[in-house]
């Protein structure tokens, strides 16, 4: 019965292990998430008290370009090489990046006003600039990313 014990004993601090290394690797993406959340959104205060008059104070007055999207979404994963080419086109004037909206908090997706996916926005001085919504074709979704970036560089 010792031996028993003492197995099951090794399964539950191994299962506990697990379950702590689940919880920091949950928490560290999160924090990952909510980061890049703040590069798109910058200092706009988006919260629910106040949806409606978004106030942005950021003095950085880079643009970034972010996809929102998700791992199921084949016209999102078909987008991202095309992007990353758009995005080496126009680095370092445009900040590109990828957030995954079933691996962040629901709250993250609706501060974006993300609906759809794939979603793509661009940010320039805290505010949204403009926003093309990919649920057609590659090259025309592709044709209005470029269009959205030459408007506001």
């Amino acid at each position: 019965m010792n031996k028993v014990a003492a197995v099951d004993a090794e399964k539950a601090a191994a299962l506990e292990q697990l379950k702590l290394a689940t919880e920091r690797q949950a928490k560290l993406q999160q924090e990952y998430v909510e980061q890049i959340d703040r590069l798109y959104v910058g200092n706009i205060d988006m919260s629910v008290e106040s949806p409606s008059e978004p106030s942005a104070s950021s003095s950085d007055m880079s643009m970034v370009l972010g996809q929102r999207m998700a791992a199921w979404c084949r016209k999102c994963i078909y987008l991202k090489p095309k992007l990353e080419k758009v995005a080496a086109e126009y680095h370092p004037r445009v900040k590109f990046y990828y957030v995954d909206v079933n691996k962040v908090s629901q709250d993250l997706v609706k501060r974006g006003n993300i609906s759809k996916m794939p979603t793509i926005q661009l940010w320039k001085d805290g505010e949204l600039k403009a926003e093309v919504i990919g649920g057609h074709k590659a090259w025309l979704v592709m044709d209005e990313v470029r269009e959205m970036i030459q408007k506001h560089v």
